[in-house]
């Protein structure tokens, strides 16, 4: 969608946005420089009612370890 100059958005939970889709964000965003904004909603421990599988202490550090990523 970059590529004929859109601006896409993705959304989901912290943990989805940023421990799942890791190597997808290196490669396809910011190794292609690619202007992609992600959100996640409901980091750390604020996700409790879904549990742990949408927990994500490490979202933060995980996105600035990618070269190229505005956190």
């Amino acid at each position: 969608m970059t590529s004929f100059g859109f601006k896409p958005w993705i959304t989901t939970f912290t943990a989805f946005a940023t421990r799942r889709i890791a190597d997808q964000v290196a490669i396809s965003i910011s190794y292609a420089k690619r202007n992609v904004k992600i959100v996640g909603t409901d980091p750390t421990i604020t996700a409790e009612y879904n549990g742990g599988t949408h927990m994500s202490v490490e979202d933060i550090a995980i996105m600035r370890a990618i070269p190229g990523i505005l956190v």
